[in-house]
């Protein structure tokens, strides 16, 4: 059966969050169309510790000559060897989380560092270009923000500098099936708020029927 994982960048709080909200929303259609599906979920703002530090680069460059690693370093790569695998292994993406300064929380990015490893997810070919190694997979990028970022203007499109990051990323790893769901604008036009809640949980339930 395909397995679906979820890289949710949000702290685990009681406030209503909307990139939360819309994601509930999307899991729990997806369940009921494809209920044998595995699905798998990491909050990476909870205890996520594998930032590339200076561990991860000793790792690194130890891993590229091929000098052995300390005791720490083994169990540290072990740990983030999971991670990769478990990326690689997984059939589809979905990414939740709410525009910070117009890009990814921190937590995000660290994944994603962590992730982006040669030749697990992508390498260089024999002409030096870049050759992403996952194919057939798909991602979708859930994402709340306070202000309108994806309409007419734009001149703010070019502003979510976190969408854009993410889709190339997953273009470099092969992944070119990608999609994305904003739910936006709702802190400056409170009184439709519900309505444009709404619209995203009508999206999210018509893409969960085709993810």
């Amino acid at each position: 059966m395909p397995q679906l994982l979820t890289i949710i960048a949000h702290p685990q709080t009681t406030k209503f969050s909307t990139s939360i909200e819309l994601y509930k929303n999307f899991i729990e259609s997806y369940k009921s169309i494809n209920p044998q599906d595995t699905i798998i979920e990491r909050n990476v703002s909870d205890n996520f510790k594998l930032t590339f530090d200076e561990v991860a680069l000793s790792i690194y460059n130890k891993k590229q000559t091929g000098a052995s690693l300390t005791r720490r370093e083994r169990t540290i790569n072990a740990t983030r060897q999971s991670y990769i695998d478990e990326f690689v292994q997984s059939d589809k993406y979905v990414f939740v989380n709410p525009m910070y300064n117009f890009f990814l929380p921190a937590e995000m990015k660290s994944y994603i560092d962590l992730i982006m490893q040669i030749p697990s997810t992508f390498e260089y070919n024999d002409q030096n270009k870049l050759q992403g190694n996952l194919h057939n997979k798909k991602a979708l990028h859930l994402q709340s923000s306070g202000d309108r970022f994806h309409s007419a203007n734009t001149q703010m499109e070019s502003l979510d500098l976190g969408d854009k990051y993410l889709k190339t990323i997953f273009d470099i790893m092969g992944v070119n099936d990608y999609q994305s769901v904003f739910v936006e604008g709702m802190d400056f036009d409170t009184k439709n708020a519900q309505n444009i809640l709404n619209s995203g949980y009508r999206a999210v339930q018509k893409l969960a029927k085709v993810f």
